[in-house]
């Protein structure tokens, strides 16, 4: 296994920025913002806040500037994988799955781990090794099992784990599945559905195979249309969802009926899932025992959320150029709206209701990540951290924050924490002063895994509290 070493340079840009955040009505528009001169007198009035979130800026001890989160919380476990980075990528209740990263980028990526933790412990109860290829698995419905796949030295194989100790109950890997170099997987309570893939002129061919959900017999097989390819959902569903160029339809697991059928035109590039998802920020992760039944896709002129039981649009938005959604909560999503040239874009943020299927307000400014609470909504654009009343989009407080690395902020009790590239920065989530930066604990920003940085690094369960990075993964409690 290769461990790499990297410098990364960070470059800090930090700009003095007037926000107006405009609040849209059904057939008239509100704007609720600060003056220049309003905003800088506000900037020079705070001496307590910290401008760049991407590196230790702290002031002295004496001044309670930097915390040691083993102390002010309560420090739980720590565990360490053999790979440099570890991300909490989904669980139950008695068992966290975490992903061992080497870190490493194309041709340097060499090793991925996924991990079972104890969550009460944080004691290994479990490993599989994946080589350099994507992993997929899920759980099934009573929480016992795994299932998990993986493509190592190009040999494909399927199998299914107990959670809680380990033990293989089944694996699958015949030779006829080297004739493919990728894999992933679905599931139901009846069925495994597995989808081998690779590239041939440029082009994605592949096939399904379903088994048996107990014991790994072939139930069927058949070829897939030229760029389809098979939905992975960490839990099980009720129907498995293919997407590709010209439809995206659902099969019944054990017959491979058809069940329903939307037609569409999609880029298969645009046609992503878990971790790898770049048009739609969306947590894969599922906690709790639940069956998903809706799911964002990007088609080639829009987003469409679609009932993957019944196929029907929940939803639809246009999408212009490469637009991106933040999906902020189950109510809400964030659009990022791209205006002028593709050479010179000016991208404005609008809060989208799921519930009214209407624009709620509208930012001038792109709007990266964005945190959901008590009626009010905490969002970043890189050069600012800003709190608004979510059903107006009124600006209660708004600070210089600078960083380039966006992750999902947290609120814990009045302390909003915003994870950066080096440090941890808590804020007054009432005021927006500056409290302290996490001295001991660094989520960190490996290259080339979005999703993972954005949502695996830090994650807040209840009263439980985890950090990911180079830490290894440590549990804290509030």
């Amino acid at each position: 296994m290769t461990n790499l070493k990297r410098v990364a340079t960070i470059s800090i840009i930090i700009f003095a920025l007037t926000l107006g955040v405009t609040a849209c009505t059904a057939n008239n528009k509100m704007v609720d913002s600060f003056g220049a001169n309003e905003r800088r007198q506000d900037d020079e009035s705070r001496t307590n806040y910290i401008a760049n979130g991407d590196r230790n800026n702290t002031k002295s001890e004496e001044n309670k500037q930097i915390v040691d989160w083993s102390e002010h919380l309560n420090f739980k476990w720590r565990f360490k994988g053999a790979l440099p980075y570890q991300y909490l990528v989904g669980g139950t209740n008695n068992t966290l799955l975490v992903l061992g990263d080497d870190g490493g980028l194309s041709g340097y990526h060499e090793d991925s781990m996924l991990y079972g933790i104890n969550r009460r412990t944080g004691e290994q109860q479990w490993s599989v090794y994946g080589e350099s290829s994507p992993m997929s698995f899920f759980i099934d419905e009573e929480e016992a099992t795994i299932t998990v796949s993986t493509s190592i030295d190009k040999s494909p194989s399927v199998k299914k784990i107990a959670l809680d100790s380990g033990k293989i109950l089944w694996e699958k890997h015949p030779e006829s599945w080297n004739n493919y170099s990728g894999i992933k997987i679905a599931g139901t309570d009846d069925a495994v559905l597995v989808n081998l893939y690779k590239y041939s002129n440029q082009q994605l061919i592949g096939k399904l195979v379903a088994l048996n959900e107990l014991n790994g017999i072939v139930l069927w097989e058949r070829g897939l249309e030229p760029g389809e390819r098979l939905l992975n959902i960490q839990r099980p569903l009720k129907w498995a969802v293919v997407a590709g160029p010209k439809a995206i339809k659902a099969l019944d697991f054990v017959t491979g009926k058809v069940i329903w059928r939307f037609q569409t035109n999609m880029e298969t590039a645009n046609f992503r899932d878990g971790f790898d998802r770049t048009m739609v920020v969306a947590d894969p992760r599922i906690w709790g025992k639940q069956q998903a039944n809706h799911y964002w896709f990007s088609t080639k002129d829009q987003f469409v959320l679609l009932d993957l039981d019944t196929g029907k649009v929940l939803d639809k938005i246009k999408n212009n150029r490469d637009q991106r959604i933040i999906v902020v909560n189950e109510d809400y999503i964030m659009i990022h709206h791209i205006r002028g040239s593709s050479s010179q874009p000016d991208i404005h943020s609008i809060l989208y209701s799921l519930k009214t299927h209407k624009e709620v307000w509208e930012s001038p400014w792109d709007i990266k990540a964005a945190l959901f609470e008590d009626n009010s909504l905490y969002y970043l654009t890189g050069d600012r951290a800003t709190k608004v009343n979510l059903a107006n989009g009124k600006e209660l407080w708004s600070i210089p924050y600078a960083t380039e690395f966006f992750k999902q902020p947290i609120l814990v009790d009045s302390e909003l924490i915003i994870p950066g590239k080096e440090v941890m920065t808590v804020l007054d989530s009432k005021t927006g002063n500056y409290l302290y930066q996490v001295k001991d604990l660094s989520v960190e920003d490996v290259e080339g895994r979005f999703l993972l940085n954005y949502y695996a690094m830090l994650t807040k369960l209840g009263d439980e509290i985890y950090v990911g990075g180079a830490n290894g993964l440590v549990k804290l409690t509030i």
